[in-house]
């Protein structure tokens, strides 16, 4: 009865042995899946490939892909990069359509300006250019007369055509036509926007590296001038009797064909301008500038152009009768068959000008300089001649006595 009980027990212990054993290895195996030491876990499955370890194979192998899978803190990281970059590209989409948006606001501004500078550029020239109508009419009637009548005497005296509006009126236009030219509407371009490469180095940058100081910009000279060249500046045949132009920058404005009588343009910048044909009768050009200018057959008739600089001018056939030259830059000048007739040029700087044709008959020399000037075909007297200073340089058809 004994032998036959401890049989019975065998069985009973060999099964809570397995038991234990087959817990234990789910434990082990548990143990092996949570390892999360990126060493040991390869270690771990490099292990379960020995003799006698392929059940740890698998809880080893699991292990090493809850490894591979990132923590926390890295998920954490790795979302807000990418909502960070998400954002990053929301933005620059959106600064795409305000930039379109901009573009087409400044299309419309730029057509609105444009049409409203028109409309300011024909009311300014209907002030500069409109008659008044008697006085057309008048000179309208004399010319058919003169056309039709051998006596030109029979037709009186010329006849002017006089501006529609007054000197201040003309004067505040031409000022505003000026301003107008020298701010020229310019097209609006689209924006060249950045691209993600440019805008993510500036983000790089701003983070990591150190901010610069700002350059400083040099300063322009204060004696820099001021007056630039007007392009485009179209006056021809404008009606700018009296008008007060006094100190203006009138740099590259043509002037052909117009009419500057009884004008003040003193100490005005004309350098390099047109003003051939102009009627100049009695201006006032006290200190101006016109070195380089045209004033082809222009009418300077009793002009004051004291102290005026008209170095390297084109005055050829220029009507300079009673004009007041004196202290005059005319130097290099081209004065070639100009009338100069009782003209005042008294301390004049004429050294080597062409007076070649001119018309000096009563015109006053005294002191001015005619180093190498050329007199050749001139009407003058030696007496007045010999007023000037370095007369015998210049270039005579006889020498005086």
């Amino acid at each position: 009865m004994v032998e036959a009980a401890d049989t019975d027990d065998k069985p009973q212990a060999q099964t809570s042995n397995q038991d234990y054993e087959a817990r234990f290895q789910q434990l082990e195996h548990r143990l092996l899946e949570q390892e999360h030491r990126f060493i040991a876990v390869w270690l771990n499955l490099f292990h379960s490939f020995r003799k006698g370890h392929e059940t740890e194979r698998t809880p080893a192998l699991k292990a090493v892909l809850y490894s591979l899978i990132p923590g926390r803190a890295l998920l954490l990281i790795t979302g807000g990069t990418m909502i960070g970059l998400f954002t990053l590209l929301l933005m620059y989409q959106a600064n795409l359509l305000l930039a379109k948006q901009n573009h087409y606001f400044q299309q419309q501004i730029y057509v609105q300006s444009n049409t409203e500078r028109r409309r300011m550029l024909v009311d300014i020239k209907e002030k500069l250019y409109d008659p008044e109508p008697l006085s057309k009419q008048a000179a309208v009637e004399q010319d058919l007369c003169k056309r039709s009548n051998s006596n030109l005497g029979a037709c009186g005296p010329a006849i002017a055509v006089q501006p529609k509006f007054n000197a201040p009126i003309r004067t505040e236009s031409v000022l505003a036509y000026l301003d107008i030219q020298r701010n020229p509407l310019h097209q609006p371009q689209p924006a060249a926007l950045p691209t993600l490469e440019s805008v993510a180095h500036t983000i790089l940058n701003a983070l990591f590296e150190p901010e610069s100081p700002p350059k400083s910009q040099p300063e322009p000279p204060k004696d820099q001038a001021e007056c630039k060249r007007i392009r485009a500046a179209d006056l021809r045949n404008a009606l700018l009797q009296q008008v007060n132009l006094v100190g203006q920058c009138l740099t590259g404005v043509n002037f052909t064909g117009a009419d500057l009588a009884q004008a003040d343009l003193s100490f005005v910048d004309l350098e390099r301008s047109e003003l051939s044909n102009t009627n100049l009768q009695g201006i006032h050009m006290i200190g101006a500038r016109l070195s380089g200018s045209n004033l082809f057959d222009a009418d300077l008739s009793g002009a004051e152009l004291t102290r005026a600089q008209l170095n390297s001018t084109n005055m050829a056939g220029a009507f300079l009768d009673g004009a007041v030259l004196n202290n005059t830059n005319l130097q290099k000048a081209n004065l070639r068959e100009a009338t100069l007739t009782q003209a005042h040029l008294n301390e004049a700087n004429l050294r080597q000008a062409n007076l070649r044709g001119a018309d000096l008959t009563g015109a006053d020399l005294i002191g001015a300089d005619l180093f190498e000037a050329n007199l050749k075909g001139a009407q003058f007297h030696c007496d007045q001649l010999k007023q000037a200073k370095h007369w015998q340089s210049a270039e005579l058809d006889q020498p005086c006595p």
